[in-house]
């Protein structure tokens, strides 16, 4: 599952408890990066819970295993922008003004939350700046995320030019 409540851009910290053999089950899988990994417990992982695909597999019949989870509601990041309010109750009394000032401050935020990402093939040639995704905001197009299945050009696939060193 993902989970669609919490905040996009927030990391939820998932722990795993109990009695289990972490061998034979409990592993946290994510589906979207083809990704089992061992999970026993007393071990815990960050991950964006909004839009990464996530489960546990299957513990034994007499085994028990619990799981803590810490996240970031989105609804009560609305709830402030909002001004301590609902959606509805919000939009139930905003002008057309606030309602262009509300789109152009939930276009800035989203940049800024793509921002915090980085993308696979840049991770793996150890470009750990990363290059933003915020141009797609100029358009007003949804984030273009097709890239992560996109065969990697030769430039692309360089490894970042190192600084000189001053003597």
């Amino acid at each position: 599952h993902a989970d669609g409540a919490n905040k996009a851009d927030g990391m939820c910290l998932v722990g795993a408890l109990g009695t289990f053999d972490a061998d034979k089950g409990g592993h946290f899988v994510c589906w979207d990066y083809n990704l089992i990994i061992r999970f026993p417990a007393g071990c815990s992982i960050l991950i964006p819970s909004a839009v990464v695909t996530h489960s546990n597999t299957p513990i034994q019949e007499d085994e028990e295993r619990y799981s803590i989870i810490q996240y970031s509601a989105g609804a009560l990041f609305r709830w402030v922008a909002n001004g301590f309010q609902t959606d509805l109750q919000w939009y139930a009394h905003a002008t057309a003004d606030d309602v262009a000032a509300r789109e152009a401050d939930r276009r800035m935020r989203c940049a800024t939350a793509l921002k915090k990402f980085s993308r696979w093939k840049d991770l793996k040639v150890k470009n750990f700046s990363g290059r933003h995704r915020v141009e797609v905001w100029d358009e007003g197009d949804v984030a273009d995320f097709s890239d992560l299945t996109e065969e990697e050009s030769e430039a692309e696939a360089l490894p970042p030019k190192k600084k000189a060193r001053r003597a």
